[in-house]
């Protein structure tokens, strides 16, 4: 029998693989009837290959009756296991403290976010001062206002900065430098650390 080839079904079109379906058959009868011989040889049944040989006297498949008790037992299992969960949330639905009826005395003490005590127009920044007592401006929160005085060479008179400030204590002279007098950055401070908010 001559072998067909195969490369040319990549692209092929519906016709031509019918074509090749009419050409070259997959088994001729002969081989059906010799492959169907050497099984009933293996397996011990006789008889020749007919196609008209219809098989007859199958019995229809029960389910062993086990099976059914299992599947009804689970079944019941896990409704019984669902009505259990449903009845446990809705039991411990009235211990949940509703937020704003049943406050308690401990979270009545909770401390509040602080709130603007008293607005100040800086003649370089708007500040705040909040009522938990620390200081606000441009979003970023200082725990002290430092009010730092001194001379700068040849300068007239004194001079004085006000800075809000992260830092306990800031020098004069840091202050001054931080103000805009230096050139280098590393002199300035960062707005978590501090931010001069007046000079006069």
């Amino acid at each position: 029998m001559k072998k067909a080839d195969l490369r040319i079904l990549e692209n092929a079109e519906r016709e031509t693989v019918e074509k090749m379906a009419e050409r070259y058959s997959a088994i001729d009868d002969d081989e059906k009837k010799r492959i169907y011989r050497q099984i009933s040889e293996r397996c011990g049944t006789g008889g020749d290959f007919d196609e008209k040989t219809q098989v007859n006297g199958t019995e229809p498949y029960r389910r062993p009756k086990w099976e059914t008790a299992v599947s009804i037992v689970s079944a019941a299992a896990v409704l019984v296991l669902a009505a259990a969960g449903t009845i446990h949330i809705f039991r411990g639905q009235g211990h949940i403290l509703s937020p704003v009826s049943n406050t308690s005395e401990e979270e009545s003490t909770v401390p509040t976010e602080p709130v603007i005590k008293k607005n100040y127009e800086g003649n370089f920044r708007t500040y705040y001062e909040m009522s938990d007592g620390s200081w606000s401006c441009e979003g970023h929160s200082y725990k002290y206002r430092l009010v730092i005085q001194g001379h700068l060479p040849n300068a007239a008179g004194d001079s004085e900065y006000v800075f809000l400030s992260n830092i306990p204590q800031i020098s004069f002279e840091r202050a001054a430098m931080a103000s805009g007098l230096s050139s280098n950055t590393a002199d300035y401070f960062s707005p978590d650390e501090a931010v001069m908010v007046e000079l006069n």
